[in-house]
C-alpha cells in the first residue's frame, strides 16, 4: 500500500512537472509570437512613415530624389526613389511625372517593404480657372471655323470649359476635353467629331458635365500700388518699341487707367492690368518665347477685342466679353467672366498659364504630391 502511494505521488509529480513545462513552453511561444507580431507592426509602421516622409520632402522640393536611411527608436527606415511615368510599379508609361518610392522598415528581425507611386504636380501656382485654352462664365458657342490645339507641345491638352451651356458645330476641332455645367449641344451629336484630347490614357469621355469653376471679378485699381509703370488718360497706345519689360522673376506690371491699344513684338515678361477695354489692332508677339508658358498677361476690367487679321501671344482675361472679330491667331489662353464671340476664323494655340504672371493677383491652387498607388 505504501509503495502504491509512493508511485502515485511520483506520477502526479511527473505529470505536474510536464504540465508546468508545457505551460512554460506555451507562454514562451506566446511571448515570442507577440514580440514577432509587435516587431512586424513596428516594421510596417516604419515603412509607412517612409512613404509619408517622401511626400513631405517632395512637397518642399519636387526635385528631391536622393533617398535616405533613417534611424528610429524602434528600428530603421530605408527609402529608395526613382523616376517613373507609370501610375503603379512596373506599369505602362502613361506620360505622367512621378516617383516610384520603395520604403523598407526594419524592427528586430522583421522587415516590411512598401512600394508607392507619388504623382508630382506639374504646376501648383496657377488658379484652377486659368488651366484652360478657353473658359467662359457664360454660354460657350463654338461655331464656324475654330481650331483649338497645343502650341507645339503634344503633352498639353487644349481643354475648354463653360459655366453654362457648351455647343459646337461646323469645322470646330478642339485638341482637348470639353466641360460644361448646364447643357451640351453638338451638331452632329458626336463628341469625338469636335473633341480629341492629345492625352487620354484612360479613355475618359471627351465631354463631361462638371461643377462650376468660379472665375473672379478683377479690379486693376486694387493693384496700382504694385504697378511698375502707370499710364493715365482715357486711351493709351503701346507699341513694343516704346516699352521695356522685365524678367521671369520680376515681370513688369503696367497699369492702364483707360482703354489700351496694342501692337508689336515685346521682349521680356510683363502684365498689363487695364481699367478700360483692350484692343489688339496689330500683331502682338514675344521675342524669346517662354517654352513652358507665357511671357505676357493682359487682364481687363472690361472687354478684350481682337480686330481684323490680328494675332497675339499671351494669357488674356476680361471681366466683360472677349470678341474675336476676324481671322485671329492666339498663342496662349483666353478667359472671359462674360461671353466669347467668334465672328471669323479663329485659331487658338494653347500655352499653359504662367504663375509668375498670376501670383501678384490671384492665389494659386495649393497642390501636394499625391499617392496614386500603394503596394505592400
Amino acid at each position: 500500500m505504501g509503495k502504491m502511494m509512493l508511485i502515485l505521488v511520483v506520477a502526479f509529480g511527473v505529470l505536474f512537472g510536464l504540465n508546468a513545462l508545457n505551460i512554460m513552453q506555451a507562454n514562451t511561444r506566446m511571448t515570442v509570437n507577440a514580440v514577432d507580431e509587435y516587431s512586424h507592426l513596428q516594421a510596417k509602421s516604419l515603412a509607412e512613415s517612409g512613404i509619408e516622409y517622401t511626400v513631405m520632402k517632395l512637397a518642399l522640393d519636387t526635385t528631391w530624389a536622393s533617398g535616405v536611411t533613417l534611424q528610429a527608436s524602434s528600428g530603421t527606415i530605408q527609402v529608395a526613389i526613382q523616376n517613373t511615368a507609370s501610375r503603379y510599379p512596373d506599369g505602362p508609361d502613361v506620360g505622367e511625372w512621378g516617383r516610384l518610392v520603395t520604403s523598407t522598415g526594419r524592427s528586430g528581425a522583421e522587415s516590411v517593404t512598401i512600394r508607392a507611386v507619388i504623382q508630382i504636380p506639374v504646376t501648383d501656382g496657377v488658379p484652377p480657372w486659368m488651366k484652360y485654352a478657353l473658359i467662359s462664365d457664360e454660354d460657350l458657342d463654338l461655331g464656324g471655323d475654330i481650331m483649338v490645339q497645343d502650341d507645339g507641345n503634344s503633352s498639353w491638352n487644349s481643354d475648354v470649359h463653360t459655366n453654362k451651356d457648351l455647343s459646337s458645330n461646323g469645322s470646330v476641332i478642339v485638341e482637348g476635353f470639353g466641360t460644361y455645367c448646364d447643357l451640351l449641344t453638338l451638331h452632329p451629336n458626336i463628341a469625338a467629331r469636335f473633341f480629341a484630347p492629345n492625352n487620354n490614357p484612360f479613355s475618359a469621355p471627351v465631354t463631361k458635365k462638371v461643377p462650376n469653376i468660379p472665375i473672379p471679378v478683377f479690379d486693376p485699381s486694387d493693384y496700382i500700388a504694385i504697378a511698375t509703370q502707370v499710364f493715365r488718360g482715357a486711351s493709351t497706345t503701346i507699341t513694343a518699341s516704346s516699352l521695356q519689360l522685365g524678367s521671369y522673376d520680376n515681370p513688369q506690371i503696367i497699369y492702364v487707367e483707360g482703354d489700351l491699344f496694342l501692337s508689336g513684338s515685346f521682349k521680356g515678361y510683363g502684365v498689363f492690368i487695364v481699367m478700360g477695354e483692350v484692343h489688339v489692332t496689330g500683331n502682338v508677339s514675344t521675342i524669346s518665347v517662354d517654352p513652358l508658358g507665357n511671357n505676357l498677361g493682359f487682364y481687363s476690367a472690361q472687354s478684350i477685342t481682337f480686330h481684323g487679321n490680328s494675332s497675339a501671344t499671351g494669357q488674356f482675361y476680361a471681366v466683360d466679353d472677349v470678341i474675336f472679330s476676324g481671322n485671329n491667331v492666339i498663342h496662349g489662353l483666353v478667359v472671359s467672366k462674360s461671353q466669347m464671340g467668334f465672328q471669323g476664323n479663329v485659331q487658338i494655340y494653347y500655352r499653359p498659364a504662367s504663375e509668375n504672371l498670376t501670383n501678384p493677383f490671384w492665389p494659386g491652387e495649393v497642390q501636394r504630391p499625391v499617392i496614386v498607388s500603394y503596394y505592400q
